[in-house]
């Protein structure tokens, strides 16, 4: 099968005026250190938006964005001009710890709004590329092994639209998911304007097989972006993927991994650092959570900070609605926390809040206790010793919106305004109280703080929703299948049926075998919950 990949408008170049020239000493963009290569001069950051002034002929000029990261990282660029600019091109390569530089991926224009995308592994010995292309909710479209190192070249058309005018941005990276795992390039496809287009793949990912011998990167030291045949580009959005979940660093926090061991540490002991924490409690942690997500946990070193400092953490979905739960140190000598929660996005009037034991049996109020927004708040002694972690999770489900707090060792006690003190509480169930909408697919959480000790995070994990969860709405039920019936063609009917879409026909594929009978309904049938 011929790999069609559409890079004619993978990139747009804004042309943005009015600003300085002046070089900044250390530019930090989205929590990384940004550094000018060749003669190129970067201009004052925008949000997570770089301009990178006095491009020359040379193609060594740009920007590198240092990451330092185990799992990798990815950048965003915009690049109108270059489509519009005959043999003007696009380079981003990825700089392993060893100081080499592992593949040549570029885009190079024709002038006329078209390009070609070319991926180029021959100088690492790769023996094939496998190539594998996905839709924007992360289903397969295609999947293909091609001989070979390179030069892959993908020609494509810009034909594709946004909503509300938006351009597309092409975000790209190297990374991969799990610390033995191979390295992977990948690019993926974003509206400006938040958007999701239409009529076009999502993202590509090329992972190379490479021969015995070849040594494997051990981490990601940084993205080189460079161009050639233009003036200036515009990078942004630059991330890294600790523990697999992409990440970066929310104004003016800096965030790096780091080993904590002196004798050193393995990829999944680092810890991911995040420092530079003003005084507003804006300032902290933004994690993709990708396509295809029920719920987000997060592993949060426990601190020895001062009296009166907050840490929230904020779901959101993919309609915007925000969830958000705080817990403030308060400024009473025993060290106590009060807990809150707002879920107005919701339409909720408050919080429902459960307490268990360690056997997992409720030892609050039966059914929970109610906390009416602006009243008063729960508040409870915080045993977790400091470096020790504690976790925080959010199921993210419509039908079951609950964060679920597990202490570290120890256990809290608690003190329930209207109902009053519950001793050795090991976690504690949160939830909205009468929600008026439901949750949508979860889509970013952040974790924000004023704590000048910045903050540590030694685990980040994404829980995908469940098989056969069609409209990832948590359950299997009959919304589902109402979906899943339209996409049900019968064996060797590999294209989708009249009222089913690719992306849909390849999700109620759930045996994989390229079409959907009654092996399928089967599978369907077994993970049926209803509700």
């Amino acid at each position: 099968m011929r790999i069609s990949i559409t890079a004619g408008w993978l990139f747009v170049v804004c042309c943005l005026s009015g600003f300085s020239f002046a070089q900044p000493t250390d530019t930090y963009v989205s929590g990384l250190l940004h550094e000018p290569l060749g003669n190129a001069v970067l201009d004052t950051a925008a949000g997570r938006r770089l301009p990178v002034r006095n491009l020359g002929s040379s193609g060594e000029d740009g920007v590198e964005v240092t990451m330092n990261s185990a799992f990798g990282g990815a950048v965003a660029v915009d690049v109108e001009d270059l489509l519009n600019s005959n043999d003007a091109t696009l380079r981003i390569r990825p700089k392993g710890w060893d100081g080499l530089v592992y593949g040549n991926h570029r885009l190079v224009s024709n002038g006329d709004g078209t390009s070609n995308f070319i991926f180029d592994f021959t100088d690492l010995g790769a023996t094939a590329l496998h190539v594998v292309q996905y839709d924007e909710h992360g289903t397969v479209i295609s999947d293909e092994l091609i001989p070979g190192g390179g030069p892959l070249n993908t020609p494509g058309v810009p034909n594709f639209t946004c909503p509300g005018g938006g351009y597309p941005i092409a975000v790209s990276g190297w990374r991969r998911v799990c610390p033995t795992c191979p390295w992977f390039w990948w690019v993926g496809w974003i509206c400006s304007d938040g958007g999701t287009f239409t009529n076009q793949n999502a993202r590509i990912v090329i992972t190379p097989t490479l021969p015995g011998g070849v040594p494997d990167p051990a981490g990601l030291e940084s993205l080189l972006v460079t161009a050639e045949g233009l003036s200036e580009l515009v990078v942004s959005d630059a991330s890294i993927a600790p523990f697999g979940v992409q990440s970066w660093g929310l104004d003016p926090a800096r965030i790096s991994e780091q080993c904590d061991d002196p004798a050193g540490c393995t990829p999944e002991q680092r810890t991911l650092h995040v420092d530079s924490l003003g005084s507003s409690g804006q300032d902290g942690l933004s994690i993709d959570l990708g396509p295809n997500t029920g719920g987000v946990s997060v592993g949060l070193a426990k601190g020895n900070c001062c009296r009166g400092h907050v840490i929230i953490m904020k779901a959101y979905d993919d309609e915007g609605q925000e969830q958000r739960v705080s817990r403030t140190q308060t400024t009473t000598p025993d060290g106590s926390e009060e807990l809150d929660a707002d879920f107005s996005a919701l339409g909720a009037s408050g919080f429902r809040l459960t307490l268990f034991d360690t056997s997992g049996a409720v030892v609050g109020p039966p059914g929970g206790t109610e906390f009416v927004g602006g009243g008063p708040r729960p508040v409870f002694t915080n045993r977790c010793p400091v470096g020790q972690t504690e976790w925080w999770t959010n199921t993210g489900t419509p039908n079951n919106p609950v964060w679920v707090f597990q202490g570290c060792l120890g256990s809290y006690d608690f003190v329930l305004p209207g109902y009053g003190a519950v001793a050795n509480v090991d976690s504690f169930h949160v939830e909205p109280l009468n929600p008026t909408a439901s949750v949508g697919r979860l889509t970013r959480c952040t974790l924000t703080s004023d704590d000048n000790e910045g903050l540590i995070f030694d685990s980040l994990a994404v829980t995908p929703t469940g098989k056969a969860d069609l409209n990832w709405d948590g359950v299997v039920n009959l919304a589902d299948y109402g979906l899943f019936a339209d996409c049900m063609g019968g064996p060797s009917v590999t294209f989708p049926p009249a009222g089913c879409d690719l992306g849909q026909f390849s999700r109620s594929d759930l045996d994989g075998d390229d079409d959907v009978d009654v092996a399928d309904f089967a599978d369907f049938q077994d993970a049926f919950t209803g509700g």
